[in-house]
């Protein structure tokens, strides 16, 4: 894992072809009972994530409904849904809209999980979706209850907060802006 990471950190040419591979066998590993093998794991995901966004986004849409349909691979799910998330923050709007349709019914359906980390798993990825589309993103969640709204809208909220008091632009001891969603 740490041999795949660096390649993909430094010679992230070179993974195009195996890639597929790869992402299997690392999410196979997010599932294994050893820490440091689950956390390597992870980190390397998060690096693949970042050396091919539209090819490594594919490979884990591809993955998704099975990852979901398997309670033993959740931790590969939450694992999937961190570097899907890391993926989708560096495309453009276009290219987000475009996997909208195949990623949102999963990202949806896996936030009613039982288990909790799945949920936040879904959270953070919708906002990360939300930091590239704003607003746009909104209408698109329908299929989530109120208290699912509500508790995304308190992350988009915490995240704006936190990307602006990084800006340094002297308003860390404002009020936040309001935020509408035209629900």
């Amino acid at each position: 894992l740490l041999a795949v990471k660096e390649l993909a950190s430094h010679l992230s040419e070179l993974l195009p072809d195996y890639l597929d591979s790869i992402v299997t066998l690392v999410l196979g590993a997010t599932c294994e009972s050893h820490l440091e093998v689950k956390q390597s794991a992870d980190e390397c995901l998060l690096v693949l994530a970042d050396s091919n966004k539209e090819y490594f986004i594919q490979i884990l849409l591809d993955r998704s409904s099975s990852l979901a349909q398997d309670s033993q691979r959740n931790m590969a799910l939450v694992s999937s849904f961190r570097a899907m998330g890391r993926a989708l923050t560096g495309i453009s709007t276009a290219q987000l809209n475009s996997v909208l349709g195949e990623l949102l019914p999963h990202l949806i359906s896996s936030y009613s999980s039982p288990d909790a980390d799945v949920r936040k798993a879904v959270v953070f990825c919708l906002v990360d979706i939300y930091s590239g589309m704003g607003n746009a993103l909104m209408p698109h969640l329908s299929g989530l209850s109120t208290a699912q709204l509500k508790l995304l809208t308190i992350y988009i909220q915490r995240s704006q907060d936190g990307k602006a008091s990084k800006l340094g632009n002297g308003k860390e001891n404002s009020a936040p802006a309001a935020v509408t969603y035209g629900l």
